[in-house]
């Protein structure tokens, strides 16, 4: 992640001293035209219709929340939630949609009654969460028969970082999914599982990639410099090629050969 918010868990964004970074790095990563595309295929998973009431976990600014509102027309409901007060009151701010409201909850044990919703999500929630699992199943819980869940996280393992004459083992060191900012970098990987183990039907899977051929960008999103300086902090030799490694990405980048892409997989099921 960012290095301006790595000091900081994101599931504790009201401990930080300037909250306003965790929601301009929200937006970043919400404008690439890349994450569009798979937040529109969450949505698309989700198969609601006018009237539908729906939940979005972990709404951050309250994006998603917002095109929820607006997909499902006036006579929804459309639910946003998440643990940081900052953020809900970030997301009630820029928010004028009156199917759209912004409650504090804990995604591990939500304040909803049991088949309270027609269809929820959550995009690169659990990730930061204490119990993913324990939160997934929240996420079913409340969730109506029929109705659908649609998560979306990232598979920190599957990140690339490429330029000619770096050295490959060095990267592979830095880019272990245990230096990022996340407290599961694999959990993408596991969420066709979970679906499984939670009884889910009717599972679908997408996968998207945000991909970076230019430095500044990437470093926005990915945090590569934030991630080098944690390595050398905590990695039992201090990786000490790192900043070198660093270094060769920048003169990779300006000679226009610098490739950096990460892979999130989507997935949707039905609950019984």
């Amino acid at each position: 992640m960012n290095e301006e918010v790595s000091t900081t868990r994101w599931d504790d964004i009201d401990a930080a001293a300037d909250t306003a970074a965790f929601q301009s790095y929200l937006d970043r990563v919400t404008g690439l035209a890349a994450t569009q595309a798979i937040k529109e295929r969450s949505r698309h998973l989700l198969r609601s219709t006018a009237g539908d009431r729906l939940l979005d976990v972990g709404c951050g600014n309250g994006d998603d929340t917002r095109a929820l509102g607006d997909s499902v027309g006036a006579t929804a409901s459309v639910v946003g939630v998440d643990n940081s007060v900052a953020m809900i009151e970030e997301a009630r701010n820029r928010t004028d949609v009156s199917a759209a409201t912004f409650i504090p909850a804990d995604a591990h044990a939500l304040s909803f009654d049991t088949d309270t919703f027609d269809g929820v999500r959550a995009d690169r929630v659990l990730q930061h969460l204490a119990d993913p699992r324990a939160a997934f199943g929240e996420l079913v819980r409340v969730t109506r028969s029929s109705g659908r869940v649609v998560v979306t996280e990232p598979d920190w393992g599957s990140l690339v970082v490429t330029a000619p004459g770096i050295d490959s083992e060095v990267t592979r060191s830095i880019l272990d999914p245990k230096w990022a900012c996340v407290r599961h970098g694999r959990v993408g990987r596991r969420l066709r599982g979970r679906m499984a183990d939670a009884g889910l039907t009717d599972v679908e899977l997408d996968t998207g990639v945000l991909a970076f051929t230019d430095m500044e960008t990437a470093e926005s999103v990915l945090g590569l410099a934030g991630r080098v300086e944690t390595v050398r902090e905590h990695a039992p030799d201090g990786n000490p090629d790192a900043r070198k490694w660093y270094e060769a990405l920048k003169q990779a980048d300006a000679n226009d050969a610098f490739f950096a892409s990460l892979t999130l997989f989507t997935v949707a099921g039905t609950k019984p």
